[in-house]
């Protein structure tokens, strides 16, 4: 899996301290602030990648069998 580095502009690392003191009550300085912004960027992008195209088909098979259990009548009914 291969992971994209940018770098953040000065304006989104203060944007990210801003939030982090609202949230949390604590000063960061900017280098800190840089690394754990840089470092929750690329967890999102990890995240929300597209699945693999050999994990999908298996997935969809998955789904649909799921909906069928579900819309099956139960034996026990």
């Amino acid at each position: 899996m291969q992971i994209s580095f940018h770098m953040l502009s000065t304006q989104a690392i203060e944007k990210y301290r801003e939030i982090y003191k609202a949230e949390f009550g604590t000063d960061l300085t900017f280098e800190e602030a840089s690394e754990q912004a840089q470092r929750l960027l690329n967890l999102a992008r990890i995240v929300m990648q597209p699945m693999l195209k050999r994990i999908l088909p298996r997935y969809n098979e998955i789904l649909k069998d799921q909906k069928q259990q579900s819309t099956s009548p139960s034996p026990h009914a």
